[in-house]
């Protein structure tokens, strides 16, 4: 019994004596990680809460220097724009664990964000090797050619992408999904890869087959119209430039593995640019997402209560910036054009109290400002305060009473607030002051028209558009006036003639594409020109919802009438889904159903 008990003890000290090498190899190996970590002596300037984040990771890190603690610190690094001290985390954590490229990945990246074409290459290549099927690596590397000038190289990559038609960009997981396919990226390289080597006809095959495939894809018609004035072709040239404008700006594909860096940053200046490239390229909810990660996570930068309040009243989400006024007030009280602009977003949403007293503030700081004083009396007056607005605007026009601006505005609001004769009155100053302006000649056709006088009102909104074919509200009150006269082709002139002035606005393209297509005098209809303005105006970055729905209808009859029932039904089926998301009345709803049945029959 001795003899057994001594031989367990034996054993139990054997492994205990093991267990106390391995642990001493361990700890020798990773205190060689330890003495590598970069230093963050130097951070004390920053952000509390980035500050927190850096010191959280790198403790984190030097208590247990995994491949997985060394990678995040070197995102954490890397989402603080601290470029060289992240290269380091990456390295160290691939050298850590050579069988998980994801720290290859965001070397890589990183690589690429500091130009460095020769990493790029070598770090994406070693996740492809691992993952065949990482497209996005894929991508990068064909750029990483591209940018040295091997051409050949990244055309085989892009080819192989086109070929194999990837349905994600990545292998991450997140809730933002690319507009586009990883393909259409591809086509968009091999197309200036064929227009740097002069295979010109090559480039525009490749850009039409993309258009064709992405119609929404702005930068292939601009490349694509910069193909046809190479060719001397320059009608077409101009048209295709003419409508990138319509679309969003060219932005990366989505990258859901660097989308990581951002939705964990805990730096504002880096957040920032994540969110604008997040707006640019038309991802407005991962750009709320990202604004509100960050009100929550770094709450005392000002920078980011101001981009957070812009965000919430473009997206109108008004009320979620509400609470956050008095804060973004006490922070920018005295930066005009922070004031300024916060005003006029506040005015242009309906917020009239709340841009009252920015307004308010902004006339503190510059009390001559006239236009800062006709906001305010704007906001007055669309906010039902009629009496002080017209105290206020009483005042101005008294003091000012030979300011064309002041005039024309003062005008503008008597008829927005019903007192004609003092309207009447000062539009004959301001005629007698500055004859023939385009807006006093606008403002008489208003008053004309609210009289019964339509054929006198004509009149003035056909000489205020010829002074100034730009102004879009002439335009409107103008054509607006020939359709209920049934003058069709002064109205499809004017239509034409105010484009060339306002090329990308939705409502000129989808009023031109309509009329083009529903005149009921059939010979100035143009069913091929009406579909292009039509389409437009459906996919134009600045159009709202009543914009799309009309030109959606008028698409999907141009389509039928020209004989191409697939796209007229899944024009239809795009129109209906687009008024069932922003919840359109439900007898429009059900219009627009009947219309996708007969599409069927």
């Amino acid at each position: 019994m001795n003899k057994l008990l001594k031989n367990i003890l034996f054993a139990f000290a054997g492994i205990a004596v093991l267990v106390i090498i391995a642990l001493g190899v361990k700890a020798i190996a990773d205190n060689k990680y330890r003495k590598q970590l970069p230093s963050i002596s130097d951070l004390q300037n920053l952000s509390a809460p980035l500050q927190e984040q850096i010191a959280g990771a790198w403790n984190t890190a030097d208590k247990n220097p995994t491949a997985r603690n060394l990678g995040r610190l070197g995102m954490a690094f890397h989402s603080s724009t601290f470029y060289d001290k992240a290269a380091i985390c990456y390295r160290l954590a691939i050298k850590k664990n050579r069988s998980k490229r994801v720290w290859n990945y965001y070397l890589g990246y990183l690589n690429k964000e500091m130009g460095d074409n020769a990493g790029v290459i070598e770090n994406f290549t070693r996740v492809v090797k691992n993952n065949p099927k990482n497209y996005m690596a894929r991508f990068y590397i064909g750029e990483g050619y591209q940018s040295l000038g091997q051409n050949d190289k990244a055309e085989e990559v892009f080819n192989s992408i086109i070929a194999e038609d990837p349905v994600t960009n990545s292998t991450g997981t997140t809730a933002r999904k690319d507009n586009f396919a990883l393909k259409s990226y591809a086509r968009f390289q091999l197309a200036s890869i064929y227009i740097s080597t002069q295979r010109i006809d090559l480039a525009e095959a490749t850009l039409k087959q993309l258009i064709e495939d992405q119609r929404t894809f702005g930068q292939a018609y601009r490349l694509l119209g910069n193909v046809y004035n190479m060719k001397g072709e320059q009608e077409l040239s101009r048209n295709y430039i003419s409508r990138a404008g319509d679309l969003m700006i060219y932005t990366p594909p989505v990258d859901t593995i660097v989308d990581m860096l951002a939705r964990n940053s805990r730096s504002g200046l880096y957040l920032l640019k994540q969110v604008d490239d997040a707006e640019k390229g038309g991802y407005s909810r991962y750009a709320i997402e990202l604004i509100n990660n960050a009100m929550a996570d770094i709450p005392g930068d000002k920078f980011v209560l101001s981009k957070a309040i812009k965000i919430y009243l473009l997206m109108d989400l008004g009320k979620v910036a509400m609470p956050y006024f008095g804060k973004h007030l006490e922070h920018f009280s005295s930066d005009i054009n922070e004031i300024k602009m916060v005003a006029d977003l506040c005015m242009k949403k309906g917020l009239y109290e709340q841009a009252i007293t920015y307004y308010s503030q902004a006339a503190k700081l510059q009390p001559d400002d006239i236009d800062v004083h006709l906001s305010v009396v704007l906001c007055l007056g669309n906010k039902g305060a009629k009496q002080q607005a017209l105290d206020s605007v009483t005042i101005l026009l008294n003091r000012y009473s030979d300011n064309k601006k002041v005039l024309t505005d003062g005008a503008y609001v008597m008829l927005m607030l019903g007192e004609k004769n003092k309207a009447a009155a000062i539009l004959a100053d301001l005629k007698r002051l500055f004859k023939a302006d385009p807006k006093a000649l606008q403002l008489s056709g208003i008053l004309l028209q609210q009289d019964g006088k339509e054929d006198q009102a004509l009149q003035m909104f056909e000489s205020s558009f010829k002074g100034n074919p730009k102004d879009l509200s002439t335009t409107k009150y103008l054509c607006d006036l020939l359709v209920k006269k049934e003058m069709w082709e002064k109205a499809i002139s004017s239509y034409r003639i105010a484009l060339e002035y306002n090329p990308n606005d939705p409502n000129l393209q989808e009023s031109l594409g309509s009329m083009l297509i529903f005149c009921r005098d059939e010979k100035l209809r143009n069913i091929k020109e009406g579909r292009e303005y039509s389409e437009r105006a459906f996919i134009n970055k600045y159009s709202i919802t009543p914009t799309i729905i009309s030109a959606g209808i008028s698409l999907s009859e141009a389509y039928l009438a020209l004989g191409d029932k697939r796209n007229a039904f899944n024009t239809m089926s795009g129109t209906i889904q687009v008024a069932k998301r922003d919840n359109a009345p439900s007898e429009l709803i059900q219009n627009l159903e009947k219309r996708l049945e007969q599409y069927n029959n």
